[in-house]
């Protein structure tokens, strides 16, 4: 069974035949077999599992007590199923919240270094004798204030000191792979720090919180590189970590390592039409070549990135005259809920406030800004469309949501959820044929 629930559709017809009951009753029995809780993980990716998972409170505290338990498999499972349901998002929020408190602290550091810049006011200038009269009666508070400064001084530093060791070390580059093909992936690993890179890599097969020190490293690193295979695709440990940094909007390039393998279903989405480079069976020469185009495209993204930097700084130095304050948007009301469009047969039959029912219904919210206008008919062929062409559409619904993108989940979720909307399909056209019999004229 574990083989099947990596295919998305396999994961939404579980949840529609309503059998994770039976897998949670499974899981809590079998105390020491790794392969339940193995199902439960790969199912964790699909939204509606995910949250039947997290309602069940008992499941949850199962799970969390074989985080701990002397079977390894076990462990690492369970420490993969509380990722999904808890503290992906929990680590999500942290980093944010991290990030945020360090431009607050530069702001404050820049502020105050204005203000700390010496300024000769008019008529401070004294005359020498009064001049010198006070500093004989301040001489002693003088002195006790330089003491206070420079122990000041030496705590500020002690706390910067301590503050850059906490620090986490950054990487050049993130390598991500399945433990079936690390001869290669070390290989390509000690090349890259033969030319100076600094390189995360998981040597040790990892125990603990494997997926969330994966996480760390996808924070932590310029460039990952994902090593694409059939081993990578059926891992549910790689799926999290690709999919952390796919969903991080991290700079990712592909590397084949597996012959013949073509990349399919989630990682297949996540390749989509990035530039890959293919280093499998690749040796001495061939090597070199395959490792020149990596570097070819490690300076184009990194030129990439420089570009679009480089307007940014430029707007922000090119004018000293304060901006306006942005007029806050007015917040339009969500609509009364309702469930009116299950009563229709098909979504060709929905208006827009049906549509925004669907939507909202499903828990599908990031996408009701971008379908608020569409009736049933377009929301059809804005289906197919996610369908037909996902890594494209995917893009483009992301493309003005920077801050709250449109994740994985929610984007494979909407194509799920409409298929049992959809029209049913126009039978084939039936096709006449008219025959004309010539007969040949007797002689």
């Amino acid at each position: 069974m574990l083989d099947l629930v990596h295919s998305d559709d396999i994961k939404q017809e579980i949840v529609e035949q309503y059998a994770l009951p039976s897998i949670i009753q499974y899981t809590k029995k079998a105390t020491n077999d790794p392969a339940p809780l193995e199902v439960a993980y790969a199912l964790s990716f699909n939204a509606d599992a995910k949250k039947v998972f997290s309602e069940d409170r008992d499941f949850v505290d199962h799970v969390e007590k074989l985080r701990q338990s002397d079977n390894k498999e076990v462990a690492n499972a369970a420490y993969g199923v509380i990722w999904k349901l808890e503290d992906e998002e929990k680590f999500m929020k942290e980093v944010e919240e991290k990030k945020s408190k360090e431009q607050s602290t530069e702001k404050l550091e820049e502020a105050a270094g204005d203000k700390q810049k010496p300024e000769k006011a008019l008529g401070d200038e004294k005359k020498p004798k009064e001049a010198a009269d006070d500093g004989k009666k301040t001489k002693e508070a003088t002195d006790d204030e330089k003491k206070s400064k420079e122990k000041a001084t030496a705590e500020e530093k002690h706390k910067e000191e301590a503050g850059e060791e906490e620090k986490p070390q950054q990487y050049d580059m993130m390598i991500s792979y399945c433990w079936a093909q690390k001869e290669l992936c070390h290989q390509i690993n000690d090349r890259l720090e033969k030319d100076g890179y600094s390189v995360w890599l998981d040597r040790d097969e990892m125990r603990g919180s494997i997926v969330e020190s994966m996480a760390e490293a996808v924070e932590n690193s310029r460039i990952i590189l994902i090593c694409m295979s059939s081993n990578y695709k059926m891992s549910t440990n790689c799926q999290a970590e690709a999919e952390y940094a796919f969903n991080r909007k991290s700079k990712i390039i592909p590397l084949k390592v597996e012959k013949d393998y073509t990349p399919d279903g989630w990682l297949g989405f996540m390749a989509g039409s990035k530039i890959y480079i293919d280093f499998a069976d690749k040796e001495d020469e061939e090597f070199e070549k395959a490792y020149e185009l990596l570097m070819a495209e490690i300076k184009r993204q990194d030129l990439d990135e420089a570009a679009t930097d480089e307007p940014e700084k430029s707007a922000g130095t090119s004018s000293t005259e304060p901006k306006p304050e942005p007029v806050p948007e007015e917040i339009e009301p969500q609509p009364i809920q309702t469930r009116e469009y299950l009563t229709m047969s098909s979504a060709m039959m929905w208006t827009k406030e049906n549509v925004n029912e669907f939507l909202l219904d499903n828990e599908l919210q990031p996408l009701v800004p971008l379908c608020k206008s569409m009736d049933g008919a377009t929301l059809i062929e804005f289906h197919q469309s996610c369908q037909t062409l996902p890594t494209e559409m995917y893009s483009l619904v992301n493309k003005s949501k920077e801050e709250h993108p449109v994740t994985l989940d929610i984007f494979f979720r909407f194509i799920c959820k409409m298929k049992q909307y959809l029209p049913p399909p126009k039978p084939p056209a039936k096709i006449f044929f008219r025959y004309h019999f010539i007969y040949e004229n007797q002689k």
